[in-house]
């Protein structure tokens, strides 16, 4: 599990990094559809910057606890649903409270029974509109930036978890590391070089 764990060094610098990858993922795809014509335009940029930056400490440590132990196919796809899924996910739901803080004036008193039913369908309504409408913007970089990074972060973690098990060049085995990279375990050359 130790070696699951995500260094807060990459929790902390990745969230922002992802964000700005999403927040330039939706602007190009605003540019492409209308050349940035809206009058909302830096409310956007917050939504999609935000919602890759929340998304990622949720994201990382997921995938990398599903990727543990995996073939590399296996850390690339669990990377690749963990990060959508993540950054859709977040994105929908600070979509759904601005949308829900627009059209609250017109809602019941908070905590009444009308109120409840306000909330709810006004969220699902926000989380479907974001569905059909929003998700474009992420097309066609965001796919891009979500192919690389998910190509790039299973390599790392494979890199980090190495570093995280050295203990000195007595105790490398096969065994510290078949369970997380067997592709590793198999030369004990390759591991001295990839901890030095």
């Amino acid at each position: 599990m130790r070696a699951a764990w995500p260094p807060y060094r990459d929790l902390v610098a990745g969230a922002p990094l992802w964000g700005m990858q999403m927040l330039v993922s939706a602007m190009l795809g605003l540019y492409l559809r209308n050349g940035l014509e809206t009058s909302r335009l830096a409310e956007l940029a917050a939504l999609y910057f935000l919602g890759g930056l929340l998304a990622w400490p949720f994201a990382l440590p997921t995938a990398r606890f599903l990727a543990y132990g995996k073939p590399p196919e296996a850390r690339f796809a669990a990377f690749f649903v963990t990060l959508i899924a993540a950054t859709i996910a977040m994105t929908a739901f600070l979509f759904a409270m601005e949308y829900r803080i627009f059209y609250s004036r017109w809602h019941a008193p908070f905590g009444s029974g009308i109120w409840v039913f306000q909330f709810i369908f006004t969220s699902i309504s926000a989380v479907y509109q974001f569905l059909v409408i929003g998700l474009r913007l992420f097309l066609p970089l965001g796919l891009v930036c979500l192919v690389v990074s998910s190509y790039y972060l299973p390599n790392a973690c494979v890199e980090i978890a190495a570093r995280l098990c050295y203990r000195g060049p007595e105790a490398i085995s096969a065994k510290v590391f078949s369970g997380f990279a067997p592709e590793i375990a198999q030369d004990k050359t390759l591991m001295l070089n990839l901890l030095k």
